[in-house]
Parts: C-alpha cells; structure tokens; sequence
C-alpha cells in the first residue's frame, strides 16, 4: 500500500468486518494513510491505485461493494473467502471555513486544506449464520 500510494506511514490495526453483500462478518486488518491533497489527486485516484495493487495480486473487483459521495469513494475486491475494502475520504480543514448550512461542493477548499483517510481493509469472511 505504501509503494503504490508513495508514502512513508502506514499504520495498522484491527476492525470489525461486515460484509453487505453476503451478510459475514470478521475480523480485518486495517491499514491506514493520512495526508492532504497535496499527496492525494483526489479519492478516486487513490482507489483506482489500491484497486490496481489488488488486480495484480489476484484479486476480482466487486461492483456490489462500490460507494461514493461527494468527498469519497470506496471500492471492493474478492479472492476465495476473502475481502479487501479500498476507500478514500477528505475532509476539509478548519481553516477552509465551509458553510455548515451548504454542500461541500459549495466550499472553495485548496489541496492542502483537503485532510484525506486511506483506508484498506483486508480479512478473511466468517459466513452469516
């Protein structure tokens, strides 16, 4: 994930997992970039570029897994019994002062104002009972 985002930290964790989809749920591994616009094109970019890293490793995109918004985007992959979540989201910073009563898309918010969190979740599914 660090190679394929160039960045230096990645961070990991666990975090529960429920796939809706198939209705199982586990246990992933979370790994975690943070950054700005300055580091991140924009979301779809980002998991464009995990997806990428997964194709290459086997893994068969599913399109049941997808969502988006406006300052988001997340995508699915599967490989045998299991799962790796992709998504991407910003934030903007305090200092872009966006209107609390108006869409982001309304908010003039620069690259550096754009607090990005990558996340990749990856475990392996535990079928519904």
């Amino acid at each position: 994930m660090a190679h394929f985002l160039d960045v230096i930290e990645v961070t990991q964790s666990e975090a529960p997992l429920s796939d809706p989809v198939t209705g199982a749920a586990g246990t992933v591994c979370r790994s975690t970039v943070t950054g700005t616009g300055v580091q991140f094109e924009s979301p779809q970019a980002v998991v464009n570029d995990l997806g990428g890293m997964l194709k290459e490793q086997g893994w068969t995109e599913d399109p049941m897994l997808a969502a988006g918004g406006p300052t988001g985007i997340g995508a699915g992959y599967r490989k045998g019994d299991q799962i790796c979540m992709a998504s991407a989201m910003w934030q903007p910073d305090a200092s872009a002062n966006c209107p609390k009563d108006q869409p982001i898309s309304a908010c003039q918010v620069t690259p550096e104002q754009q607090n990005y969190t990558v996340t990749l979740d990856c475990g392996v599914e535990t079928p519904a009972k």
